[in-house]
C-alpha cells in the first residue's frame, strides 16, 4: 500500500487537501533562503501556483510575504486589482492594510515585474527594519499588465534585468515567479538568468497514486463523469484539469477536448516546420511527425541533434512539451499524455496531417495505453 502524503487541514482552490509535493516543498525552502530569484515552471494546471501558496501559508517563516496574482491586475475593476494582492507569514492585519494602501495606487496599466518589485520594496521601506526579509510571489508574472500577450520577450528580458538588480543591489526582497508559457523553459531563458543568483524549480505531474487520492476526494464533492483511468490517460496528474473535464461526457471529451488537442499539436508542428525552413531545412510533414514523437521518447543532445532540438523548442514554446534534465541530454516530456498519444496514432496511421485523425480513435488509443501500463 503506497504512502499518501496529504494535508487535510489545508484546502486548495479545488476544495481538496494538499497532496504530496514533499520534495518540491523541501527545495522551495532551500532556494527561497539562498536565491534572490526563483522561477517555478512546469505543465499547465499541474499545481505550481498552489504549491507556492501552500509553502508560503504553512512553511515560510523568514519574514513578510506578498502574493500578487498578475492576471487579476489586468482587470479594470479597482476591487479586482485590490484583491490581486495578499499578504501572509509575519504580516499582521494592520501592516497588511498599510502595505496594500501604499501599493494599490501604484498598480497602473503599464506595470511590469521590475516596477512591481521595486514599488513593493518602497512601500515596505518604513517597516523593513523590523522584518527579516520580504518575499514577493508573482503568479504568472508574464501576465502583468505591462506585457502584451502577442510576445512575452519583453517579460523575459525584464526578468533578466530584475535578476541582475536583485543580485547586485542592497534590495532585501526575494522574488518567486511562476510561468507556464513555454518560452520561459527554453535554453534561452536559462542562459539569460545564469549568474544572477537565480534558480529554477520544475513542478511535474502528481504521481498516479496521489492523483488518484485527490481525484477521489474531488469526486466526492463534485459531479465527475470521466473515470479516473480516462482522466489520467488524457491529462496525467494535473489537478487543475478536473474542473474542465469532470462536467463532460465521454462523447463531449472526444468532440471537444481531443479535437482541440489534435489541433494544438498540429499547430505546434507547423511552427516547428516554419522554424526549420527558416534555416533552410526541408522536412516532409510525415517525417516531421515521426521526429516530433522521437523528441518525446528519448533525451536529446542539442549539439549533435540540431533538427530534433529545433522541433523540441517549438513543442516547448507551444506548450506541448516541457524540458527536463536527463543523464544523457535533455528529456522532453508531453505536457499531457494525450499529446504523445496523438503523435503515436499519427505515426501508426502514416498520416501527413494530424487533422486527418479521428478523435474517437485517439481516445481509444489513450485508454488502451493507460490500461496496459
Amino acid at each position: 500500500m503506497p504512502v499518501i502524503h496529504a494535508d487535510y487541514s489545508y484546502r486548495t482552490l479545488l476544495g481538496t487537501a494538499f497532496y504530496d509535493r514533499v520534495s518540491e516543498l523541501e527545495v522551495l525552502g532551500r532556494l527561497t533562503a539562498s536565491r534572490k530569484l526563483l522561477v517555478v515552471y512546469g505543465p499547465r494546471n499541474v499545481g505550481k501556483s498552489e504549491l507556492v501558496r501552500y509553502f508560503l501559508r504553512t512553511r515560510y517563516r523568514s519574514g513578510a510575504a506578498v502574493i500578487v496574482d498578475a492576471r487579476r491586475l489586468r482587470t479594470r475593476s479597482l476591487g479586482e486589482r485590490i484583491g490581486a494582492v495578499s499578504f501572509v507569514a509575519e504580516t499582521g492585519q494592520e501592516l497588511a492594510k498599510r502595505m496594500k494602501e501604499a501599493l494599490i495606487e501604484t498598480l497602473g496599466p503599464h506595470l511590469g515585474i521590475i516596477d512591481l518589485v521595486v514599488r513593493i520594496e518602497e512601500a515596505l521601506r518604513d517597516v523593513l527594519a523590523r522584518l527579516k526579509a520580504v518575499l514577493v510571489f508573482v503568479d504568472e508574472f508574464h501576465e502583468l499588465p505591462g506585457y502584451t500577450r502577442a510576445s512575452y520577450e519583453e517579460a523575459l528580458e525584464d526578468l533578466r534585468s530584475l535578476a541582475g538588480l536583485l543580485s547586485k543591489s542592497d534590495m532585501r526582497t526575494r522574488v518567486v515567479v511562476t510561468v507556464s508559457e513555454g518560452f520561459a523553459a527554453t535554453s534561452k531563458a536559462l542562459a539569460l538568468l545564469e549568474g544572477y543568483s537565480a534558480s529554477w524549480l520544475l513542478v511535474e505531474h502528481l504521481d498516479q497514486e496521489h492523483f488518484k487520492a485527490l481525484y477521489r476526494e474531488y469526486r466526492e464533492k463534485n459531479a465527475c463523469h470521466p473515470s479516473f483511468v480516462e482522466t489520467y490517460a488524457l491529462v496525467g496528474g494535473t489537478p487543475g484539469m478536473l474542473p474542465d473535464l469532470c462536467p463532460l461526457s465521454t462523447q463531449e471529451i472526444i468532440r471537444q477536448r481531443i479535437a482541440t488537442w489534435i489541433e494544438l499539436v498540429e499547430q505546434a508542428l507547423s511552427e516547428a516546420r516554419n522554424s526549420l525552413e527558416a534555416r533552410g531545412i526541408e522536412v516532409e510533414p510525415r517525417e516531421l511527425i515521426k521526429k516530433a514523437l522521437q523528441v518525446l521518447e528519448k533525451p536529446i543532445k542539442p549539439l549533435l541533434e540540431h533538427r530534433l532540438s529545433l522541433i523540441a523548442d517549438a513543442l516547448v514554446e507551444q506548450n506541448i512539451a516541457y524540458p527536463k534534465r536527463a543523464r544523457h541530454g535533455i528529456q522532453y516530456l508531453p505536457q499531457y499524455p494525450i499529446y504523445k498519444t496523438i503523435l503515436i496514432e499519427a505515426v501508426r496511421r502514416e498520416t501527413s496531417s494530424l487533422l486527418d485523425l479521428d478523435p474517437a480513435d485517439v481516445y481509444e488509443k489513450a485508454l488502451n495505453m493507460a490500461q496496459n501500463k
